[in-house]
């Protein structure tokens, strides 16, 4: 930073703070269900395997998010489960291995683009704590170049060419 000083050195408390992986802003005991639940209606669910058979339930389904594993009250199994698919008006999640949640593909809608459209072969990140993978923007669809974790519905879609920031979309439901 300015001057060689780190945040702590300034009384900055962001320093020894983890890694935020959730909404920000939701500081508190009452955590994001307490601070969505004040502004959106919260509606608990069923969760669901591949096959459809109620292995548990959560909370609130409208808040579980694909390759979440947390939050979500499931009964057995030996292997790790995650979410794969949310249904917020049927009020179910499904579950699976995180296998169930590679694709090839993911449709996206809603481009901005910093100097106009781009196609081809192109860095692509969809995560804030992710890497930048390689994939092809074919029209609305990228096609990964190996296959790669499911994105959900309204997330950001980032498109480079290196280190500089071309455009982005947002993630729509396939």
């Amino acid at each position: 930073g300015e001057g060689g000083l780190r945040a702590g050195d300034r009384g900055l408390r962001r320093e020894d703070k983890r890694d935020s992986r959730d909404v920000c802003c939701s500081a508190g005991q009452r955590g994001r269900g307490g601070f969505l639940g004040r502004r959106l209606t919260l509606t608990p669910g069923r969760v669901v395997d591949g096959s459809g058979a109620e292995v548990g339930s959560v909370s609130a389904g409208g808040l579980v998010t694909s390759g979440q594993r947390g939050g979500m009250a499931v009964a057995g199994g030996a292997a790790p489960r995650f979410g794969v698919d949310v249904d917020v008006a049927g009020a179910t999640v499904t579950v699976g291995p995180v296998g169930d949640l590679m694709v090839d593909a993911t449709p996206v809608e809603a481009f901005s683009w910093a100097d106009g459209p781009v196609g081809g072969t192109l860095l692509v990140q969809t995560s804030a704590h992710g890497s930048s993978d390689p994939a092809v923007l074919d029209g609305d669809v990228v096609r990964w170049s190996e296959p790669h974790m499911r994105v959900a519905p309204s997330q950001s879609v980032v498109f480079y060419d290196g280190d500089e920031v071309l455009g982005g979309s947002i993630a729509r439901r396939g």
